[in-house]
């Protein structure tokens, strides 16, 4: 399956900004010398068969950061939405623009400004786990700003989890899953995905994360944990069934690191009554499963 993206489109313009507030700098000619820079958001469904939920794509709130010879130099909090667009007073187009959705308070970026924060520092940024105890659906993208003819830019904006579904099948006995868990499952995410790879915070706790179903499940569920992008450090399935009436609880280690942006599939079966359910995880990005008999 194929990674989704946000594709956000910058274009810069040198007219005259009209309806400026106090804080809004005046265009070319009028003022400052502000730019007026203008980010217009286009969500892109999902390829294949990694399906976004309801709410999945939804841009709650949006926020940026300028760094500047590798030195924070702006910061735009709670950016207005008009017609999917996020506009910028920008007096120079130079540098590394940063977009930041969906956290809110939870990114203090007017603490980094004054802090005079390096860019270096700034990629050591991490997050914690939500009120809920699930990991913030949040989305993050940047471009790199050039005085050109031409001031249109494209922004990937990539998901900063990985989505956990269940998929029950049962070709002859009747099986259900009562309870589902994944232990050792970090606690903390870095906000930007490492350019030197995948990596797990060096201060982030492991604990185990667990749905309960109140009526067990024999069919697909979705959504329904939520991870940061991690270093596998032992990371295991545990799903408690009901098959034709008896009850076990089978443990499973996965493989392979969990990335962001993907969903990974935990498929339960059973063919006949002598035979071990058996658990696989599809990854979102590549479509392939790894299969794991209990």
């Amino acid at each position: 399956m194929k990674s989704g993206k946000i594709l956000m489109i910058v274009f810069v313009s040198s007219l005259f900004l009209l309806a400026c507030t106090n804080n809004e700098p005046v265009g070319p000619g009028g003022g400052d010398g502000a730019q007026k820079a203008v980010v217009r958001v286009n969500a892109v469904p999902y390829a294949g068969n990694g399906l976004e939920l309801e709410g999945e794509k939804d841009i709650l709130d949006m926020q940026a950061c300028l760094f500047q010879d590798g030195v924070i130099t702006r910061v735009f909090n709670e950016l207005d939405n008009a017609a999917n667009e996020y506009r910028f007073p920008l007096e120079n187009l130079t540098g590394k623009l940063y977009m930041i959705a969906n956290l809110g308070e939870k990114v203090d970026l007017d603490a980094m400004l004054a802090a005079d924060v390096t860019e270096d520092d700034f990629l050591q940024t991490t997050v914690d786990m939500g009120s809920q105890g699930q990991a913030i659906h949040f989305f993050t993208g940047a471009i790199e700003l050039q005085n050109s003819d031409s001031y249109t830019y494209t922004v990937d904006m990539k998901r900063g989890v990985a989505r956990f579904d269940l998929q029950v099948t049962s070709a002859s006995q009747p099986i259900a899953v009562k309870k589902l868990e994944l232990t050792n499952i970090e606690q903390q995410g870095y906000l930007i995905a490492p350019q030197a790879g995948l990596a797990t915070p060096e201060t982030s706790e492991r604990a185990t994360m667990a749905v309960d179903f109140e009526i067990p499940v024999s069919d697909r569920q979705q959504g329904l944990i939520y991870v940061y992008e991690q270093v596998n450090a032992g990371i295991q399935v545990l799903v408690t069934v009901d098959v034709a009436g008896k009850e076990k609880t089978l443990t499973k280690n996965i493989s392979g690191n969990i990335e962001r942006n993907s969903v990974y599939t935990i498929k339960v079966n059973k063919d006949t009554i002598d035979v071990d359910v058996n658990i696989h995880i599809q990854d979102w990005e590549d479509g392939t499963d790894t299969e794991i008999e209990a």
